[in-house]
């Protein structure tokens, strides 16, 4: 999606169709681990935390590691979407306890 502004409006131009890549999980453990390797042709990505109620799962992105408890962390079944805001090309880490599901698109 591109957002043009003019004076006193904004035109969006609806995005192209985006192609799912197969739907996975990934577990995650106490050791920073890659859940989605760096991809150039990424134009989408959700992750939904699978932890139990009491366990909480930290994504970072990039060669940083992930830290638990810091930059994003997921409640259990709270939902990440890549938006035009934090959109990335980057692999993607994760830290916590429990299985995360994961869709990207291309």
């Amino acid at each position: 999606m591109s957002i043009d502004s003019y004076p006193g409006s904004v035109k969006i131009t609806p995005a192209v169709d985006l192609i799912p890549l197969a739907p996975r999980n990934a577990l995650v453990t106490t050791n920073s681990t890659i859940i989605a390797s760096m991809n150039l042709n990424r134009k989408g990505l959700w992750i939904k935390s699978l932890a139990l109620p009491t366990h909480r799962i930290s994504i970072s992105f990039g060669a940083n590691p992930a830290v638990a408890e810091r930059g994003i962390t997921l409640e259990p079944n709270e939902i990440f979407q890549m938006d035009v805001f934090t959109f990335t090309t980057a692999q993607v880490n994760a830290i916590g306890t429990g299985n995360l599901a994961i869709q990207e698109y291309i």
